[in-house]
């Protein structure tokens, strides 16, 4: 079942951040959200996850609305909004996405170590388990928070600009991870912000501009005329878009 979002409005301080955002998701499509600074792409996703409150509109997964998702979401934040100087482990950074199918009160044991383990073998960065997770760099963080919303296994995985700033090998990493989920039928939207690659990265895309302008198979929305909508005057003249 997909994850669908209806008629999805957020409000700061008086003015809508995102307005009247309807979007379906599928299982089995990597799909890639897309538009300019401040279009509110975060603020959709910390939506849907109940981290921002909503002025109106629903999110539904499998037929039933979700208020607060309780394991049914894996999240991957921008790597600027994490404290990484907060004293904790690598192995113990993906153990905490195991926390969301265990029962309350009960603590990883060794099956989820294991499995913890294994995320980090998923992401090549299992020999860094015990180091400290503020002394890797900025693509090894990535991965970390990668393999902690792998071990959570769930069944939506949403990922805020996970390509910003890493390099070659962890961007790779993260497609190939991403590309999994996909073909095991998971639903996957990620915040992008390089046009110039999206076409490489998705299936099918949305550009958002606090409106959602257009959404569908990237060859069918990535038009010059639905690029001007999106960015107006701030697009940056993309070469080979045929």
């Amino acid at each position: 079942m997909p994850l669908e979002i209806r008629n999805l409005t957020v409000v700061y301080n008086g003015k809508p951040a995102i307005h009247n955002i309807t979007l379906t998701v599928r299982e089995g499509v990597l799909t890639g959200m897309v538009g300019p600074n401040g279009a509110g792409k975060s603020t959709l996703l910390k939506a849907i996850l109940g981290l921002v409150p909503r002025a109106t509109g629903e999110v539904w997964l499998n037929g039933r609305p979700m208020d607060k998702p309780r394991g049914e979401i894996a999240y991957v934040p921008q790597r600027g909004s994490v404290e990484w100087d907060f004293p904790v482990n690598v192995l113990d950074v993906v153990l905490m996405g195991t926390y969301a199918r265990l029962p309350i009160g009960r603590r990883p044991g060794r099956a989820e170590r294991e499995w913890a383990m294994e995320c980090l073998r998923q992401v090549e960065l299992e020999e860094l388990w015990r180091r400290q997770i503020g002394e890797l760099s900025g693509g090894q963080q990535q991965r970390v928070f990668l393999a902690r919303a792998l071990a959570q296994d769930a069944p939506v995985y949403l990922l805020d600009e996970p390509l910003a700033g890493v390099d070659a090998a962890t961007e790779g990493v993260i497609m190939e991870q991403l590309h999994r989920l996909r073909d095991r039928g998971r639903i996957v939207l990620m915040v992008h912000h390089d046009l110039q690659t999206v076409r490489d990265c998705f299936d099918e895309v949305a550009l958002l501009n606090e409106h959602l302008i257009a959404v569908g198979r990237v060859d069918a929305v990535m038009t010059p005329e639905n690029l001007q909508r999106t960015y107006g005057g701030k697009l940056v003249f993309l070469q080979d878009m045929d």
